[in-house]
Formats: structure tokens, sequence, C-alpha cells
């Protein structure tokens, strides 16, 4: 995870293979240019406005639906600690 608040931290992000997008805005333009060839940059909201200069990038919409469960599911290893940032 990101702080999308903090120029300097998106600034020092390692390239990355996936980004998942739920804001949108100037942040995922930046963001975009983190993800490596041949990675993935998801989102709900619609490609960045510059993404077609990241051809390498497979910019692929995703949908959702509210569903307590899996929610619940993916922010228990949050939640415990069990997530690393490499």
């Amino acid at each position: 995870m990101v702080a999308t608040d903090d120029d300097h931290e998106i600034a020092n992000l390692p390239v990355v293979d996936v980004v998942a997008d739920t804001v949108n805005g100037k942040i995922v333009e930046m963001l975009i240019a983190e993800v490596k060839p041949g990675g993935v940059y998801a989102s709900l909201l619609g490609a960045p406005r510059n993404a077609s200069k990241y051809t390498s990038v497979k910019v692929t919409a995703v949908y959702s639906t509210a569903d307590r469960k899996t929610l619940e599911f993916m922010a228990e290893p949050v939640r415990d600690g069990k997530l690393e940032h490499q």
C-alpha cells in the first residue's frame, strides 16, 4: 500500500507488478509510471489519461460489488500484519 497523499513516497516507490486503482485523478498518472513492463494496472474508474504512454502495461477494468465476507477476508492480513513491504 502507498500513502497517495505523500508525493515523496510515490516518487520513491519501487517498480511494482500491479496497481489497483480505486481513486482515479492525478495520482494515478504517477502510479502507472511505476508499473513494470508486463505488469497490470487495474482500475474501478477507467484508465489514467496518460495510459497510452505505457503500452507495455496491461490496463484492465475491475468491477466490484459490496461483499462483507470478501472485504473482511482481504482486510485480515492487513490487520494481522501479515503483509510485507518489499
